[in-house]
């Protein structure tokens, strides 16, 4: 699970007395994760900042990434100091180190889990994930909520991703780009939206893609592919000599999926 070492479901009884120090502004956990899932509905903020692709072997197993990094194992969004240096951070990391897990033999139901393996797990000058009855806590509370949120656009997502396949208006794309020392790196595995398929369509499909909101998801995805020169800038930059301009930070996102 990407930066998820070790996901424990959490009890109300075992759990009962520990605590968590949140670290705030710090994303060193995901500093070697070039890419996250993420929602449909991230798309209009997202677009801004990174790029936005689909991801996966195939065209039927494709999800919608934020690409954070040209090379493996590297976040281009996380600074030297562990902060976050590249404007919209993606639900997916601003939920660490809760997840939600979907209960064994069910339909649809979730347990809420920790990554135990967080810093700030079982701290004393943490905060309390429950209170002395064995109920949720505030920060607990809060986490679910957002966890809640996430979920609940899990479907609409998939939903959009099969409506692309279906028009087949997505094609693969080798993302390509130069290091410092003028080498091409390429990146496989993604896919994006064709133009010109777009304009094949027929006006009922386009009608459709308006009113669902499909249509301002494909230009959000499509306008963020202009974000692959910044993101090279931004590489070029990681490994410019000592005392070279550098990219300005930009400030964190608002709360919120």
């Amino acid at each position: 699970m990407m930066f998820y070492q070790k996901p424990t479901l959490l009890d109300r009884n075992i759990h009962r007395n520990a605590r968590v120090k949140m670290s705030g502004g710090d994303f060193t956990f995901a500093r070697k994760t070039n890419s996250v899932p993420l929602l449909a509905v991230e798309f209009p903020r997202a677009a801004l900042d990174c790029p936005i692709v689909f991801a996966g072997s195939d065209m039927n197993n494709l999800l919608p990434a934020a690409l954070l990094g040209l090379h493996t194992d590297e976040n281009l969004f996380v600074n030297q100091s562990g902060g976050w240096a590249g404007g919209y951070i993606p639900a997916f990391i601003r939920r660490y180190p809760f997840v939600l897990a979907e209960k064994p033999a069910s339909r649809g139901e979730y347990s809420v889990c920790i990554d135990t393996a967080y810093p700030g797990w079982e701290n004393p000058d943490g905060t309390a994930l429950f209170d002395a009855s064995g109920a949720e806590a505030p920060l607990l509370k809060e986490a679910l909520t957002f966890l809640s949120q996430y979920q609940n656009n899990v479907v609409p997502t998939q939903n959009f991703i099969k409506k692309l396949v279906e028009l087949e208006l997505l094609i693969p794309r080798e993302i390509r780009s130069r290091d410092a020392g003028n080498k091409y790196l390429s990146l496989r595995g993604s896919y994006v939206v064709e133009e010109a398929r777009i304009a094949k369509l027929s006006d009922a499909q386009i009608l459709e893609l308006c009113r669902t909101g499909g249509m301002g998801l494909i230009h959000a995805h499509l306008l963020s592919l202009g974000n692959l020169t910044k993101l090279e800038r931004s590489m070029l930059a990681a490994f410019a000599p000592a005392g070279a301009a550098a990219p300005a930070e930009a400030a964190a996102s608002a709360s919120g999926v």
